[in-house]
């Protein structure tokens, strides 16, 4: 019965939906944490600031990221255990027009050094997935036997569980009647799922972006490279703190100089909604810059996320500066049952 479902799309759990490395290479945002997550096959960011354009209104940045081996429907289960580190890369690209006219594109890389968030590789779950699986087969078994008994002279071809006509659909709906509520499988990854969205989570991202005073790729020119690690981790039920840093080196005016921050951001909540503070110093080129932010993650809807956020900047001369934020992410939707 397992083999039906032996693919990876049922671990695709709707956790936020987080910019990549390449959008967050933009700079549009304040802050300079990327935020981890479990992995999913396709993720859109769209930023805060929006152009006009006759009677339309486009996105003035936007950022795609794609896992390459998870969009394969080949890939079994078995697959992604064996080299999750593999499975969990994604490569992301992104773009953005300043209003001087000048476009900015960003390439990037992500990898997962740990995610125990993931409920494909994780024990207590895959346990509680063997169970639910031993229970649903006995189940069937014992619905086939009272089928066979009450339709004696009735031809039945062999049960299908994806067969939703004739014999196999009367059997599945016999087999329900055996089996407790706490043995299905969807409730279980459900209950998980809140177990879950704030596990230990490690990530690392890469990514270069170019400027070009037109849209002629041709003219496109190295305007930045950074490095990003960010951990994550709970410690209830209902919190999450991330530990964040990057490093980035940013051409102006043909100089290189550096760019470093550190910060850390503290969630409460739960998966679904939850309300955010966030602490960050960041020196550019001999400038020191404090960010204080708040605001709140909340899922609109299956695979779609809205983040708000308030950011004040201090600089050390004591000049504060506001700025507000909103983004969009979308991402591959969660399989709501098995």
């Amino acid at each position: 019965m397992w083999a039906q479902n032996d693919t990876i799309g049922w671990g695709t759990l709707d956790y936020k939906v987080p910019e990549s490395p390449a959008f967050n290479l933009l700079g549009n945002q304040p802050n300079n944490i990327l935020e981890p997550t479990s992995v999913r096959s396709i993720v859109v960011s769209i930023g805060n600031y929006f152009l006009s354009s006759g009677s339309a209104v486009i996105p003035k940045n936007i950022g795609v990221e794609i896992a390459p081996l998870l969009l394969s429907p080949s890939v079994t289960l078995n697959d992604y255990i064996k080299t999750p580190f593999l499975y969990r890369m994604r490569i992301s690209a992104a773009s953005n027009i300043l209003s001087n006219g000048t476009y900015q594109i960003a390439e990037g890389l992500r990898f997962t050094l740990i995610d125990k968030s993931d409920p494909r590789t994780d024990k207590v779950f895959m346990s509680k997935l063997y169970e639910s699986c031993t229970s649903m087969s006995e189940a069937v078994q014992k619905a086939i036997h009272k089928y066979r008994k009450e339709h004696p002279h009735e031809a039945c071809p062999s049960y299908k569980s994806s067969d939703t006509t004739g014999c196999s659909k009367t059997i599945t709906k016999m087999a329900q009647g055996y089996m407790n509520n706490n043995d299905s499988i969807n409730i279980r990854r459900a209950q998980r799922k809140k177990d879950l969205w704030n596990a230990t989570i490690w990530e690392l991202g890469i990514a270069a972006m170019q400027q070009s005073p037109d849209s002629l790729i041709s003219r496109a020119k190295l305007s930045k490279v950074g490095l990003w690690s960010t951990y994550g981790t709970g410690f209830g039920k209902n919190d999450q703190l991330l530990i964040g840093c990057s490093f980035g080196m940013v051409d102006s005016l043909h100089a290189w100089y550096p760019k470093l921050s550190v910060g850390s951001r503290y969630y409460y909540g739960k998966n679904e909604l939850r309300a955010f503070a966030q602490a960050e110093y960041t020196h550019i080129n001999n400038l020191n810059t404090v960010t204080a932010s708040t605001g709140i993650v909340f899922n609109v809807t299956n695979g779609v996320w809205g983040q708000f956020t308030l950011n004040f900047i201090i600089d050390f001369k004591g000049n504060v500066s506001f700025v507000p934020g909103f983004n969009i992410g979308l991402g591959t939707a969660e399989k709501k049952s098995l």
